[in-house]
């Protein structure tokens, strides 16, 4: 056997550290290096009663040591103590949900020592944690990439849905930030039809900043975003193959703006979430320019026509027996027209522009 040394460096837990105390030699003449060592090292290791105690007391899983609660200091008036730690439920992805370790809970069992919650009511059943393991039910997302110290997502990583739409980009603290990708139901059916995408900017888990949408029906929009709405200047494409540019808020055309149809026909004016308000100025398909007043998404009142060099122009207005009076159906609108000095053409432009 080899030599023990009679000098030790005092242990952890020992309230007397004088070496003198301890005869290792006799105490340990007959048993192998490694069972003293052993022995020595064993008053430091706590019962397996007292780690879950120490386990359920500092937020994680009595059994294995899993992180299940965030602990935060609050003042509560009614507890024991001046503060009371607040226990915050965690949720990490295969590992704890809302609290409850599902490695543990995989087989329901009874928990020996139950530990209520730290709450301002400890004695009140309804605040306690039961003592009954319930069998957690699978969430409806799987997540792959970094968390934080909280078990949230934080980092680079991939969101998968349960409906398909797939999430790939930065999390912060567990919220979409930064910029992303999202593909909606790619998963469930790669050869099925397009159901659309996002990429651009994210804040708070929602579209904001600059992104590009595409629709399932072939609409395309490019543009600022604002908290999940388009918000600010953007271009949406139509899959008629009409387009507008202009001015945006909460997922409306409105404010200064440029309507063009397939056609060919142009408009150019104001909108109030989605209709023309305002003075409007229409360019055909052979450049002659014509100026209305709108509301609600309807010509009112008589407007000016000029001819493509400008050098003519006409008195116009919608006839009676016009079917429609709406831009959107601009085919089905029938005009009366005379014809005007420049002049004349000028004082009617004035009055749709309510300039004196």
């Amino acid at each position: 056997m080899k030599q023990v040394p009679t000098e030790i460096i005092p242990l952890r837990g020992f309230s007397d550290h004088d070496p003198s105390r301890y005869n290792l030699e006799e105490e340990f003449e007959d048993e192998p290096e490694e069972i003293v060592i052993q022995q020595l090292l064993w008053p430091l290791q706590p019962s397996p009663a007292a780690l879950a105690s120490e386990r359920a007391e500092t937020g994680h899983c009595p059994s294995c040591g899993q992180q299940l609660f965030q602990l935060k200091t609050r003042w509560a008036l009614l507890c024991g103590n001046d503060k009371a730690p607040e226990r915050i439920p965690l949720t990490v992805p295969l590992l704890v949900d809302e609290g409850k370790c599902m490695v543990c809970c995989a087989i329901p069992k009874t928990l020996e020592e139950p530990q209520p919650r730290r709450c301002r009511f400890s004695d009140d059943d309804i605040r306690s944690i039961s003592a009954i393991a319930q069998q957690l039910v699978p969430g409806t997302a799987k997540y792959n990439g970094p968390y934080n110290d909280y078990g949230e997502k934080h980092g680079e990583g991939e969101l998968v849905w349960s409906n398909g739409d797939i999430f790939r980009g930065h999390f912060d603290n567990d919220l979409r930030e930064g910029r992303g990708l999202l593909v909606f139901g790619v998963s469930i059916n790669p050869a099925g039809p397009d159901k659309g995408e996002y990429l651009g900017e994210w804040h708070e888990d929602k579209m904001h900043g600059h992104g590009y949408r595409r629709y399932p029906n072939g609409d395309v929009y490019d543009g600022a975003y604002a908290m999940g709405k388009r918000h600010g200047q953007g271009r949406f494409y139509y899959s008629n193959g009409d387009a507008y540019w202009g001015d945006w808020e909460t997922n409306f055309m409105h404010g200064t703006g440029r309507y063009y149809y397939a056609s060919g026909l142009r408009f150019e004016g104001t909108f109030a979430r989605n209709k023309r308000f305002g003075v409007g100025k229409i360019e055909n398909e052979d450049q002659s320019i014509e100026v209305f007043q709108f509301v609600n998404d309807e010509i009112v009142g008589q407007g000016v026509r000029w001819s493509p060099d400008r050098t003519k122009a006409w008195r116009i207005w919608v006839a009676k027996s016009s079917p429609s009076k709406s831009l959107e159906n601009w085919a089905e609108v029938k005009f009366d027209l005379k014809r005007i000095t420049i002049a004349e053409a000028d004082s009617i432009l004035k009055q749709i522009q309510n300039v004196e």
